[in-house]
């Protein structure tokens, strides 16, 4: 798992308080594509902190699903295990991306604008349903926007 070296540092007059930072740019060897970055912490003394970052590589992803409307594109994808899915906010109202079977690494997520893009990692073979709350009567296709994606 790489690691960024320690940093940034906050030097300027910044109050006390709780504080959070933001990382905006990897390095060229990290692949974008992972929600941003960020670390708080309390500053209780003082006007500098040093904030360390562990950042680790994102895989490009296998597929991309975007959220178009009222339809998940494409609605179904295949992929092999250790390979990963990006979602991707591309029009309409805020969709939400809510698991059949919600585990540790995949809860609901929403869509709603191009920052909520995310990233996802699918280790186990299987089939992972997923719909639009809003937008979605059921998981099986045929019942608005939902999706699916077949992990070999």
């Amino acid at each position: 798992m790489p690691v960024l070296p320690r940093g940034p540092r906050i030097s300027e007059e910044v109050p006390r308080g709780a504080q959070t930072v933001t990382l905006k740019r990897l390095p060229v060897a990290f692949a974008p594509g992972s929600e941003t970055v960020e670390k708080s912490t309390e500053l209780r003394g003082g006007k500098t902190a040093a904030v360390g970052w562990n950042v680790q590589a994102v895989p490009a992803p296998a597929a991309v699903v975007k959220g178009e409307r009222w339809s998940f594109s494409p609605a179904s994808v295949t992929i092999r295990a250790g390979e990963a899915v990006r979602f991707e906010y591309a029009a309409g109202s805020p969709h939400t991306v809510t698991p059949e079977n919600p585990s540790g690494f995949w809860v609901e997520r929403r869509l709603a604008n191009a920052a909520d893009n995310f990233t996802l990692t699918f280790n186990t073979p299987g089939t992972y349903r997923y719909l639009c709350v809003p937008h979605a009567t059921g998981f099986a296709p045929g019942q608005g926007m939902n999706g699916v994606i077949i992990v070999q």
